[in-house]
């Protein structure tokens, strides 16, 4: 009787690929998407105009050419999740039921003092850019910020760095983990050395995947995975070539050096590849290997700090308890 391949090298890749990417809940991401709201706009009529311009407004849209660019945003449906609350006078009165009724309430700057008797989640429009206003939303409404992002062009850059930032932590750390067995040479590297190199591909692969489909989803867009081919197909190829870039280099280096250098090229590759599926799905702009080349190379660095603090609060915190 034959004895069963057990080894790593004789693992199913693409079966264990596709198990784990049955788990992805795209369905829990659509649902996190099209949450109910309701944004309260109070102000005169044209601050609650230019309030309603700037929820639809994408944060660097501008193209090359300087040409405005059209991104996703259903403006006649907006509607149904903001309630315009227009006031003529500081004297006048306010409808508090209609303003406690809503999620939360953005507010001309002279009405502020007014509307939080009734509101306590009041923040302020001032007409001057509101570069930072979307930070602040997305930080007070963690579980709103896809239904934010999905319904508001404005805060979809901002969402969308979040969830590049995350995913790009979390293959770092897992590319961390796994190299630990091979900082120390041993017999057991005949067994980690290609696990770690199955299980990388897979974890990695599978948690862009996840950003992926979260990136449709804040860019409005329903998630339908079949129609995400062309970019799973281009992930795949990009965790490929993460693969062979960190085997390549790690192996010309010391124990810790290729840990760094491991952990580092999961971070700068898993932000090339968000930022890669971002640009084409709400700039409609076809990224090639410069892109990705620049972007790799601007967030190395950023890698390799990511990695350090990581390896120093582990060690600072095996001195603390021993």
């Amino acid at each position: 009787m034959a004895k069963k391949d057990t080894s790593p090298n004789g693992l199913n890749i693409l079966g264990r690929a596709w198990n784990e990417l049955k788990r992805i809940n795209w369905h829990e991401i659509n649902r996190l998407c099209q949450q109910n709201l309701h944004i309260g706009l109070i102000g005169s009529e044209r601050d609650v105009a230019a309030m309603k311009k700037w929820l639809s407004s994408f944060p660097g849209q501008a193209s090359s050419d300087q040409s405005p660019m059209q991104v996703k945003c259903n403006t006649r449906l907006l509607t149904r999740y903001i309630t315009s609350i227009y006031i003529g006078n500081l004297n006048e009165k306010l409808d508090e039921k209609l303003i406690k009724s809503t999620t939360f309430c953005i507010v001309s700057p002279e009405y502020v003092n007014q509307v939080r008797r009734f509101k306590t989640e009041v923040y302020i429009f001032d007409n001057s850019g509101n570069k930072h206003l979307p930070t602040q939303v997305l930080a007070a409404h963690n579980d709103l910020r896809f239904a934010l992002a999905y319904h508001f062009a404005v805060f979809r850059r901002e969402h969308a760095t979040i969830v590049i930032q995350d995913t790009a932590f979390q293959n770092t750390a897992w590319a961390v983990i796994t190299s630990v067995p091979n900082t120390v040479p041993g017999p057991h590297q005949m067994v980690s050395i290609p696990f770690e190199g199955i299980s990388d591909f897979i974890i990695l692969s599978l948690n862009e995947m996840k950003m992926l489909f979260e990136l449709v989803g804040l860019s409005g867009y329903t998630v339908v995975p079949y129609r995400q081919l062309p970019e799973i197909g281009i992930l795949t190829g990009m965790a490929l070539l993460a693969q062979s870039t960190a085997t390549s280099i790690i192996g010309k280096l010391p124990a810790r050096a290729g840990m760094v250098a491991k952990g580092a090229l999961a971070y700068a590759f898993t932000y090339a590849i968000g930022e890669a599926i971002f640009t084409s799905i709400s700039y409609r702009q076809k990224v090639n290997g410069c892109f990705f080349r620049d972007s790799i190379r601007e967030h190395y660095a950023e890698g390799v700090k990511v990695v350090n603090n990581m390896i120093n609060q582990r060690t600072e915190g095996f001195h603390e308890h021993p």
